[in-house]
């Protein structure tokens, strides 16, 4: 990669010097060596989103800061302070800010949580540009009474010059007053230390740090005047601090230059720490990669350095710009801005993650944990910091999966967690996407802190906003240290289905996508519909962090048309619970009879059409049934059910026949009834038999007058038979269907399962 005509690794050499000056650390990590405070278990508004990062502040550019490049710390309360290089409004008159787009020497500042969910910020310090001090560049650490500690890269004097060491403490009027410990040139040159890289406390109270430039007056590599210092600071009894320099790096390559922020102690009182540059390596000609060293109090006061590791520039790594950490072991851990094996830059190599261990004879050797590819980060600047797991966190200023064109990315939070027999794996906790969220720089920001849940605390330089020139102000951020949930897909439709029948299942899939195990409280189909669906699993009651478990849903509408639901999973991921929405469609089918209304006379048929028509692709049989006939009517409808095939419509033919008047002969009183053996004798001698015997009786008497009487009287009854008993009742005769107007009902049913779909359509039948 190249800028200009030089490859991107030259220039950044040829910058260093004003790299350096930038620098930071977060030193929260210092083994002992800082004051130590109990943070409380401070309860904020849980995250209402599954993103893995919170904006906690999103910094302007003016009189709030700009820059943020210390890191952060917190206080026993649960707030943050930190510093930024540039901004808070102040004159600033001894040093310009980049550009001019800032207006202000920096600040010191305090995030506090609202109750809200939200951080509010209050700026403690915003320093003048004097004699106070211009640029904090590094972080800060608290004494045992809460007061502050701090360096800025320049200022201090009427030369603004070299650099401060600086106190802020309570005033008792709600604000906080600075007071400069120790101004670096004050002697007329920089042999005291120029460039001061943050300060760390030993059990004693005394300060110690690093300088990058000063000390011996010649270090003729890349046009550096001086190689730098570790210095301390000790309180005298009647006010005040001495500086005593421990240490001058010489302008020789072997024993390193320009030493980096960030030292440690050991339990024995050693000093260990890394420089940007020299040892025994060759790095394009800068005269060294960088070394790992070793400083050691001997008798009388004075210190001796030892050489742990020099870095080659090859696939050990090249030019740390951060310090070191101890594990319980006395093994030391690192990052290297460059060098290692990189596919995507196979020269300069996309920095390192190391581990460093006594060999048991009296050297160090070197294991490179990760190389950094691009995607996964690259230029890791910063610190890292273990967990009580021993998984160990920090950033990359450069890379991942941001939209930002230096290494594809726009830098990240990462894990290194082991796996065994002495291999790590990387987890990529979060890419910065160069908008709101932030951006990386191409200097180190302070890496990342941890709050008592886990959840890591880090600045980014550049992001936030459109202020400062465009690129944004920084931000202070939380990447959040949890489980985290998804549900995909986001939703699911079933589509069309018969109800009572259940539907082939579709697969959800429930994802941890969070640093901790996901605690499953429940999977359950929720909502207005949500007896229509059904859901099993294969879920266990903790998912692992990057596990996934099946879920399958299916759906049996008990009823037609539009269903909905939420398949839902509660669990301890921020955010929860999470949902999908789940839809189908029960089939259906309609009823219609025409026409609508038919008129008939007593004894006449109403003939009607009836036609079922699928709905939503309904492709089952549907039983026909007709009711509200009216008297003396019958309804019949054929064929009695119909089998739809989800498209076509069916037919049938209802048909409701009306009945007429009709006449029933009565029995007379003097008439046997029927089983009686008179019956048979009435028969044979009625009608026209019985005349014919009763002539022949009175011919015999020769009376013919009588015999003509007879048979008229007869032939009277039996004609006026038909009125004997009367026409109703059940020896009487019928009217008939009574005129009136009647309305009917023909009903259509589908039953499967718990599904009982009912329709029905009416028609009306006027009888006159």
């Amino acid at each position: 990669m190249t800028v200009g005509a030089l490859p991107w690794f030259r220039v950044y050499r040829v910058h260093l010097f004003l790299l350096l000056l930038l620098s930071t650390l977060a030193l929260a990590q210092s083994g002992g060596v800082s004051v130590s405070r109990q943070l409380k278990n401070i309860p904020r508004a849980k995250s209402t989103t599954s993103d893995p990062e919170q904006v906690l502040y999103s910094f302007q550019g003016g009189n709030d800061g700009a820059d943020p490049s210390g890191g952060l710390i917190f206080d026993s309360e649960g707030n943050l302070y930190g510093t930024t290089q540039w901004g808070g409004g102040g004159p600033c008159s001894g040093e310009p800010a980049p550009n001019g787009v800032y207006s202000g020497c920096g600040t010191v500042f305090k995030l506090s949580p609202n109750g809200s969910g939200g951080w509010t910020e209050t700026v403690l310090y915003r320093f003048q540009g004097g004699t106070d001090g211009i640029q904090p560049s590094s972080g800060l650490i608290f004494d045992q009474t809460g007061n502050l500690y701090g360096t800025t890269a320049s200022g201090g004097g009427p030369s603004s010059c070299c650099g401060t060491v600086f106190e802020l403490s309570h005033n008792g009027n709600g604000g906080w007053t600075e007071a400069v410990l120790y101004v670096f040139g004050t002697n007329g040159g920089s042999s005291d230390g120029a460039n001061p890289q943050g300060v760390i406390f030993d059990k004693a109270g005394n300060l110690y740090g690093t300088t990058s430039q000063g000390g011996n007056g010649v270090c003729s590599h890349d046009g550096f005047a001086s190689c730098g210092t570790v210095f301390e600071l000790s309180p005298k009894s009647a006010g005040g601090w001495t500086e005593t320099i421990i240490y001058k790096f010489p302008s020789g390559d072997s024993e390193g230059y320009v030493p980096n922020p960030g030292l440690i102690f050991d339990q024995a009182g050693n000093l260990y720490g890394m420089t940007s540059l020299g040892g025994a390596g060759t790095c394009e000609g800068a005269g060294g990669c960088g070394v790992a060293f070793e400083l050691s109090p001997s008798a009388g006061g004075s210190w001796i350095e030892m050489l742990l590791y020099s870095f080659q520039g090859g696939s050990d790594g090249d030019t740390p710009l951060a310090g070191l950490i101890s594990d319980q072991t006395g093994n030391l851990y690192g990052t290297t801005s460059s060098g290692g094996t990189c596919a995507f830059d196979p020269i300069d190599g996309c920095g390192t993650a190391f581990k460093l261990s006594p060999n048991g004879s009296g050297g160090w050797t070197e294991t490179i944990l990760h190389n950094f590819q691009g995607s996964d980060g690259a230029r890791p600047f910063d610190v890292l910091i273990f967990d009580k797991s021993g998984n160990l966190y920090s950033t990359t200023g450069n890379g991942g999966k941001g939209n930002c064109p230096l290494y594809n990315g726009c830098g990240t939070v990462f894990e290194l967690s082991p796996t065994g027999a002495g291999a790590w794996a990387e987890t990529l906790l979060y890419s910065f996407q160069a908008g709101n969220d932030g951006e990386g720089a191409n200097e180190p920001t302070g890496g990342v802190i941890f709050d008592q849940a886990g959840n890591l605390y880090g600045t980014t330089q550049l992001g936030g906003g459109t202020g400062c020139g465009g690129s944004g102000c920084g931000v202070a951020f939380e990447v959040i240290k949890a489980p985290g949930a998804t549900l995909s897909p986001a939703s699911i439709s079933f589509g069309n289905q018969t109800p009572g029948s259940a539907s082939s299942p579709q697969a959800v899939t429930l994802t941890n996508t969070g640093r901790l195990p996901l605690v499953i409280t429940s999977i359950q189909i929720t909502g207005t519909n949500s007896s229509d669906f059904a859901q099993t699993n294969t879920c266990p009651a903790s998912l692992p962090q990057n596990d996934s478990c099946d879920i399958s849903v299916t759906f049996t509408p008990t009823a037609g048309g539009n269903r909905s639901a939420q398949l839902q999973a509660t669990d301890n991921a921020p955010g929860s619970q999470q949902s999908i929405v789940l839809t189908g469609t029960g089939s259906d089918f309609s009823l219609a009879a025409s026409p609508a209304q038919t008129t008939v006379t007593p004894g006449q048929a109403a003939n009607y059409t009836l036609t079922v028509s699928p709905v939503n692709g309904f492709a089952q049989k549907v039983a026909l049934s007709c009711s509200g006939a009216p008297p003396q009517s019958t309804c019949t409808i054929s064929p009695s059910s119909v089998a739809l095939d989800g498209t076509g419509s069916a037919s049938a033919s209802v048909a409701v026949v009306t009945s007429g008047p009709s006449a029933v002969l009565g029995r007379p009183a003097a008439f046997p009834p029927p089983g009686d053996s008179r019956f048979a004798l009435w028969l044979a001698f009625s009608g026209l038999p019985g005349l014919v015997v009763l002539r022949t009786s009175l011919c015999r008497r020769r009376d013919k007058a009588v015999l003509g009487l007879l048979l008229v009287f007869v032939l009277f009854v039996v004609i006026g038979l038909p009125g004997c008993g009367g026409g109703n009742g059940s020896s009487g005769g019928t009217t008939g269907t009574p005129a009136g107007t009647y309305n009917l009902t023909v009903t259509g049913t589908f039953s499967s399962g718990p599904a009982n779909l009912v329709h029905s359509t009416n028609f009306t039948v006027v009888v006159q």
